[in-house]
């Protein structure tokens, strides 16, 4: 498995705005990546693990929802 770091280099209010809109797109896709992982653990009978990915899919998908919030209020302050 590879590891990967994200920094935050942005100062000016642009680029945190660009930052979190890449963020939030970043997650969506390790979100697709997340389902897959549950799908393939049902289809090979770990239930339970499959369940589990789900509901950490779901607070993931949350905490998503929460970023798209604070980036609102970053137009908010233009």
């Amino acid at each position: 498995m590879s590891e990967h770091h994200h920094s935050v280099g942005a100062e000016s209010l642009e680029e945190l705005e660009a930052l979190m809109e890449y963020m939030i797109n970043h997650n969506a896709n390790h979100g697709k990546e997340l389902l897959q992982i549950a799908e393939k653990l049902n289809e090979n009978g770990n239930l339970q693990a499959g369940k589990k990915t789900i509901e950490a899919l779901d607070e993931y998908n949350k905490g998503n929802a929460l970023l798209k919030e604070a980036l609102g209020f970053l137009g908010d302050e233009k």
